[in-house]
């Protein structure tokens, strides 16, 4: 099968979100539909999706990576870009059948990331509450990649099994 078709879409919060909510200062959410072999599991579409392999993603999370270490953003060291075997770049805050939230928290900003699966399609909204200049300076430049690496891990995703096999 081809790449997917990822699409803007307007975002509702899930159940598990709300108990991690942040007050939004960007939302954006993408979305490709379901195939029929794919999972319906949320938590093997954040595996799938969330695992990055995808080199010009890697590289950009690399980038990334050494771009904020001098200015000591985000408390825990970054997940290492190993372009062997992916990377989790982010902390799973709450997982369900329906519904994965992703997130970190920090002096300059906090994100979640609200992965869905809907019975037609499978969603991934990201928002970000900023707290200072620092997060705003960050975010300006993050901001532009953002929804092109999003668009990307959606796109590339391949069939999605199930966990048990």
């Amino acid at each position: 099968m081809g790449k997917r078709l990822v699409s803007r879409r307007s975002w509702r919060p899930g159940a598990l979100f709300a108990e991690h909510a942040i007050r939004p200062d960007f939302i954006d959410n993408w979305a490709t539909r379901l195939r029929d072999a794919d999972s319906r599991s949320a938590r093997a579409w954040a595996e799938a999706v969330f695992t990055v392999q995808f080199r010009p993603v890697l590289l950009l999370m690399r980038l990334r990576n050494a771009l904020v270490k001098p200015m000591a953003l985000f408390g825990r060291a970054p997940a290492p870009a190993d372009l062997s075997r992916g990377m989790r770049p982010f902390t799973t805050l709450a997982a369900g059948d329906g519904e994965v939230v992703l997130g970190e928290d920090d002096s300059h900003l906090d994100f979640r990331v609200d992965l869905q699966v809907h019975p037609r399609f499978v969603s991934v909204a990201t928002v970000v509450e900023i707290h200072n200049r620092l997060g705003r300076l960050y975010w300006s430049v993050v901001r532009w990649f953002h929804p092109a690496i999003v668009r990307a891990m959606l796109r590339r995703a391949p069939t999605v099994a199930d966990p048990q096999g």
